[in-house]
Order: C-alpha cells, then structure tokens, then sequence
C-alpha cells in the first residue's frame, strides 16, 4: 500500500498551515493571519514515530465569498478529502463554533473517512466550556491543541496511527529528478504543472501571483519518478506589494536551490523580458540546469518556432529551447528527454586527459597573445567533483589570461563536450613555482 495520507480540513484562518509546519517540522506553508493565504493542496513527508505519511495542507473552504478563484480552493479541499485516509478537521477555539464549521462538517461526514476534530488555539485554560459546542458537529474524536504553541499534536496524530505498523506502510520511489517551474507571475507555470499532471492539481486562475506556496508533486514516466516543484511568479521587487509576495519570492529562491533543473516559463506573447533575465541569470547564479519553456504558443499567429528558439539561443545558446502550449497539450512530452539530457549532462564526467588533449588542442589552433612578451600556459586541467560541471584550470599567470581568449576556451569546450543545459565554471588557478 502506498503512504497513508492525512488532509488538513477547515474553514479560513483556523491554523492549518500553522498545524500542517508543526507536523512536517518544517516551514513549509505560508504562514499569515491574512485569510485565504494557502491556495493550493500542499504536500510534504512527516512522521510519527517512524511511521512515514503524507500530511496535506489545503486552502480554507469559504462558501459565502464571491471571488471565482474561492471556488478553485473549494474544489482543492475537496479533492484533498477524496484521495485522504484520514481527515484532521480544524476548527477555532477563540473564534468558537460556526455555520462554516457546520457545513464542512457535513462534506467531511459524507466522505466516511477517519475523522478528528483538532480545536486548534488553546493558548488559555479556560476552554473547556467550549467543547459541548462542537459536538454538535456529529464527530466523536475531538482532541485540543495549539499549533503554534507545539501543544498535543503528538496527541492528535496517535489517534490515526496508534493501530497502525510500520510494515503496513511503503516508502515512495526513489526520485530521479528534481524539476522547478520558474517564471514571472501568470506565465502559465500551474497550467504546465496540471498538463504534465493530467489532473487539476494545482490552482489556475487569470489571477496574477494565485500560487503563493511552492507545491511539490511526482510524475513516474519510464520507470523515473520526477518531482516538480510549482512555485509562485516571481515578481520585481519593487512590485511585491506585501509580506506574502515576498515571502512567496523567497520560497521560490528555495525551491531552485533544491531542484536539479529549473524551467524557466516564458510567455510567448512577451517573450523574453528583462525580468525573464533575471530570473534566468538567478538560475544560473546557483548553478542549476536550464531549459527555457515558451508557452502560450496558441496565442501566436504567424510565427516560425524556429524563429523564436534562433532568437533565445543567440542570447543563450547553451540552453535548449521547447515551444508549447500548456493549454492546449501542444509539444509537452518534449519535455521530458530535455530534462533527463539535462540533468545527465550536469553530473556528466570528462576524463583528465581527454581534458588536456582538449586544451592542447585549443593552444595549437589559436595560440594564446603575448602579453609583455610572456604567453599563456596551461599545464593541465581536471574535473572538480562537484553537483554542478566545475573545471580547475592550473596555469602559469592570470595576468596572462585574457577575457576573450577565456571566452574562446569556453565557446571551444560547449562545442566539443556537450553540456547542453548546464552552466560550465571554470577556475583559474596559477601553479606554484617551485624555487
């Protein structure tokens, strides 16, 4: 059997994403006394005990809002409490008993899962007047807790696991790939996800900015589990108007710095902006594989693909290019070589002396100029083991290297050893003479 997966069940501004870092032992979803920060269904790993399961956070159900994105959240929770084991309803101890409360109530009964009710916020010692309030929710197992205070949690989560061994549960498949949607706002990167997915998993509104939260989930293609992290549009900075979008902008720096590869989503109407290379010169900055994603090609009429990836490869020629229309389904499971390409080539190990074959090579065609009558030496180069291609050169000055003859090196190297999607450092390093 797969892991037993437990949602987070409630009205708006219970504490659930509070409860849902408590369990994970992580800061993993926003945390904000703003109404209706989660939007989308939030997955992560946790424990009890060493029993591993999944633990999903969701956005608050509000049935009396009149913002259609409200109705998207709805149908999140919804789905969270369908593919649940077992269901934690959170409700408000300060706030009390409500008519929400009731008419969640009601949806969670029908779905005939494992049910506790969490009252969430006991911060004070007189509350135990309030729990006759709540029984009239029709659900028995009622445990008090306080997410922010660490208060009972163990409690609440022994009642789904207490009869539950290890044994019964499997760890999920080991994942081969890390892959990050990156992009500015409203780009198209959860319709992308939803495309790959094949179901509605993350929201996807004309909103800008809707995915505040980064949102990891797994395709198996092959035999090769792949984990996507959606994230939230990166904004400019004097454009994040408040404490999510800057939060949500930090999440997102996270959320390349533990992927692989990172796609950046461009929209084709737009092309690339400067904001595009920024974020792109961001990926790069630490590292990470590359392949750009122009979607919403559906919205463009006569133009030639080829014409779009000439222009992006003479700015970035070594990054492969996939034109697209998440929408439409149009060229996505091209995706999927170009990531495995990717990420291959950026573990990829070059032999020394093929190495120094290559730079003997390089030297004998276009020698190095001479500088105050002294030229340029390389006496070897070798791979550095690293997460990322990194070559040590050793030479004899680095006053005697040039800017354009390290670029020819460079261009010489992506040409002879392919690294497609993957930026090459190279070091310098001057060799010790000995005396």
């Amino acid at each position: 059997m797969a892991l037993y997966k437990l949602a987070i069940i409630g009205r708006p501004n219970v504490g659930k994403s509070s409860l849902f870092n408590r369990i994970c032992k992580k800061n993993i979803s926003i945390v904000h006394e703003m109404e209706g920060v989660t939007r989308d269904r939030i997955y992560a790993k946790a424990y009890f005990e060493n029993l591993p399961f999944t633990i999903i956070d969701t956005a608050g159900i509000d049935f009396d809002t009149k913002f259609s994105i409200e109705d998207e959240m709805i149908l999140q929770s919804q789905v969270a409490i369908e593919e649940a084991d077992g269901i934690i309803f959170v409700v408000d101890v300060k706030t009390g008993f409500t008519n929400l409360d009731r008419e969640i109530a009601k949806i969670i009964l029908k779905s005939n899962k494992k049910v506790v009710v969490a009252i969430n916020k006991v911060d004070v010692k007189d509350f135990i007047e309030k729990t006759f309030e709540f029984q009239s929710l029709g659900i028995k197992e009622f445990v008090f807790i306080s997410a922010s205070q660490n208060y009972q949690i163990d409690s609440l989560l022994e009642n789904f696991f207490k009869n539950i061994s290890l044994s019964e549960f499997t760890e999920e498949k080991n994942v081969y790939a890390k892959v990050s949607l990156i992009g500015r706002t409203n780009v198209g990167k959860s319709t992308l996800l939803n495309a790959l997915l094949n179901n509605n998993r993350a929201v996807v509104s004309k909103e800008a900015a809707t995915t505040r939260d980064s949102i990891d989930c797994d395709i198996t293609i092959d035999d090769k589990t792949y984990t996507f992290i959606d994230t939230a549009g990166i904004r400019r900075k004097n454009k994040e108007v408040d404490v999510l979008e800057k939060f949500s902008h930090s999440q997102t720096i996270k959320s390349i710095q533990r992927s692989d590869v990172s796609l950046l989503v461009l929209d084709a109407f737009e092309f690339m902006t400067f904001h595009d290379k920024k974020i792109l010169n961001t990926i790069l900055q630490y590292a990470k594989g590359l392949i750009i994603v122009v979607n919403k090609w559906d919205q463009i009429k006569n133009v030639r693909q080829e014409h779009i990836k000439k222009a992006i490869n003479e700015m970035f020629a070594n990054y492969p290019v996939v034109i697209i229309s998440a929408l439409e389904k149009l060229n996505i499971t091209k995706i999927f070589p170009l990531i495995d390409k990717v990420f291959e080539n950026r573990t990829k190990a070059i032999k020394t002396n093929q190495l120094n074959k290559f730079i003997i090579d390089c030297m004998h065609k276009n020698p190095p100029p001479l500088i105050s009558g002294k030229k340029l030496k390389v006496y070897y180069i070798t791979q550095i083991k690293a997460l990322y291609p990194k070559f040590l050169f050793f030479i004899n000055s680095e006053l005697l290297l040039t800017n354009s003859y390290k670029k020819y090196i460079t261009n010489r190297f992506l040409k002879t050893f392919d690294f497609t999607g993957s930026r090459i450092i190279f070091d310098f390093k001057q060799k010790i003479q000995k005396k």
